[in-house]
């Protein structure tokens, strides 16, 4: 018996015919595939959604008879709950609607904030994405600012709409964590390239912003149910 463990990472994929037909091949040599694949991005915790990736691959792995998938998912915040309901009901059953399972876990996940999450996330789809890489740079020009300033806003107003329902609360303020943390460390990044011409760089309106978000962090940190994890090396 032959087992083949298959590092996919299915976002930085241009061609999926072709990954499709090496897995025919594996399946036609008696080879039993088993996937190792991550479900989010390793560097700052950035707010991907593979749930189309993911259904993708679960037919694809079923198609050849694959053995199983081995997954990491836990950093991108904004993400990470919606990933681990969907890809589990699609490994149960690949031919699940990826979007309603989607919809079901946001309104139930966010209650009353479940419509401006959907906004978020078709927002996020639509940017124009080359491949993903693994670890993507907070200041990967995708990604862009006006994109994050109106998810921050979507964010915001979620909490807003759940504020009297504390666990739902808690779900909207921990997925703001990826955008308010993704916003922050493109801010200090910059700075670190700016030629320091005179003695104040950064406005005050700007320094108190950054100081704000910082705040806002670490008490997201002191409230958090679990370890607060940001890249795959560091854990706050």
């Amino acid at each position: 018996n032959v087992y083949v463990l298959r590092c996919l990472w299915g976002p930085s994929i241009k061609d999926r015919k072709k990954v499709e037909e090496e897995f025919e091949y594996y399946k036609k040599s008696g080879i039993k595939l088993w996937l190792y694949e991550y479900w989010g991005t390793y560097n700052q915790g950035m707010p991907w959604n593979v749930t189309h990736m993911i259904s993708w691959e679960a037919k694809l792995l079923k198609s050849v008879n694959g053995f199983g998938m081995r997954v990491e998912s836990a950093t991108q915040y904004a993400n990470s709950g919606l990933t681990n309901y969907v890809g589990a009901k699609l490994l149960w059953n690949p031919q699940l609607n990826t979007d309603s399972l989607v919809q079901v876990f946001i309104e139930g996940y966010y209650g009353k904030a479940a419509p401006l999450i959907r906004r978020y996330l078709d927002g996020l789809e639509a940017l124009p994405k080359p491949s993903l890489r693994i670890a993507e740079h907070v200041d990967t020009h995708w990604l862009t600012d006006s994109f994050l300033e109106k998810a921050d806003r979507l964010w915001r107003d979620a909490e807003t709409v759940v504020a009297d329902d504390t666990g739902r609360a808690y779900n909207v303020r921990m997925g703001r964590l990826s955008i308010v943390y993704t916003r922050l460390m493109r801010k200090l990044k910059r700075l670190e390239k700016s030629v320091w011409l005179c003695e104040m760089p950064v406005s005050n309106a700007e320094r108190e912003e950054m100081a704000g978000e910082i705040e806002w962090i670490r008490q997201r940190m002191k409230e958090a149910h679990r370890p607060i994890s940001f890249s795959e090396y560091e854990s706050h």
